[in-house]
């Protein structure tokens, strides 16, 4: 098991390759001179004050929630006339149509066929193809942690350790108002790509994997059991950038040459994290906007 400071992992791409030589480049860069850009990538950077879901108030405030469609169903994507596009879906407020010049779509690659029925299949099969890692996310809270207190970003297990855990984050060492002063707030990560079997182990099952190892690594005494333990499964969670990946980006080009308008985006393309899903949505912008 590693520990990992809050400032040694900038970002998180896949909880499963070595950290090894990801760890030692990190403490390296840490102890080189900071330049004044570095000065000013400070964690409030990267980080929303009480959360991250004040991002999406910010941008629903902007935006303007009159133009924003929630628990839509049913979502039909079709080509109209003039060059536009009709979309259809139905809502708590009943069935919507909208026709548009532009489309963006960011879901799951396996979602794409219904969404986009009209796509040649031999394009939308290697979109498809793309393989997820499925992954367990299990929150531990503990009011009382006594005497153990862990100041760091993580846990981080290689696989040479051949543990059921992938990985454990410590959210109440790096945000506030995440556990009551005193307490703390744990997520385990089981699963991924190598051991996909996990996502089918019961709640129970995980629950004792999450309690043994709470013990384990992170040193607590049997006698502190969990006040809040919550198991969240998630079947594609993480796309698998693999050899096949350059065929998937080229289907991707091929469709949007097909059918100007048409914008296919999300983690399928340009990369998997948060900051990608920033960046990707702000050169889009500038395109639709130009």
């Amino acid at each position: 098991m590693k520990l990992v400071t809050r400032y040694a992992l900038p970002k998180l791409y896949n909880l499963e390759q070595d950290y090894g030589s990801f760890i030692r480049g990190g403490i390296a860069k840490m102890k080189e001179p900071k330049t004044t850009r570095d000065r000013l990538a400070t964690k409030e950077i990267f980080s929303v004050t009480g959360g991250l879901e004040n991002l999406t108030k910010a941008l629903t405030d902007q935006i303007g929630a009159e133009h924003i469609s929630l628990s839509a169903t049913d979502i039909r994507i079709r080509p109209f006339t003039d060059g536009r596009w009709q979309i259809s879906c139905i809502t708590p407020q009943g069935e919507q149509t909208f026709l548009t010049r532009k489309v963006v779509t960011t879901i799951g690659a396996y979602n794409l066929p219904e969404l986009l029925p009209f796509v040649p299949s031999e394009l939308m099969v290697k979109i498809t193809n793309l393989r997820y890692a499925p992954v367990i996310q299990t929150s531990v809270g503990i009011r009382d942690t006594g005497s153990l207190h862990l100041n760091a970003f993580g846990a981080l297990i290689p696989s040479i350790e051949q543990k059921p855990i992938l990985g454990i984050l410590f959210p109440s060492s790096c945000f506030s108002s995440r556990a009551p002063h005193g307490g703390a707030l744990f997520s385990f990560f089981m699963g991924g790509i190598r051991h996909p079997e996990m996502i089918k182990r019961t709640d129970d099952e995980i629950r004792d994997i999450v309690i043994t190892h709470l013990q384990s690594m992170l040193r607590f005494p049997s006698g502190i059991s969990p006040d809040l333990i919550r198991i969240f499964r998630h079947s594609h969670a993480i796309p698998q950038y693999e050899q096949s990946s350059g065929e998937r980006f080229e289907a991707i080009n091929r469709i949007e040459n097909q059918y100007p308008g048409l914008i296919l985006a999300g983690n399928i393309r340009n990369g998997i994290s948060l900051a990608d899903r920033i960046r990707q949505a702000s050169l889009i912008a500038e395109t639709m906007i130009w």
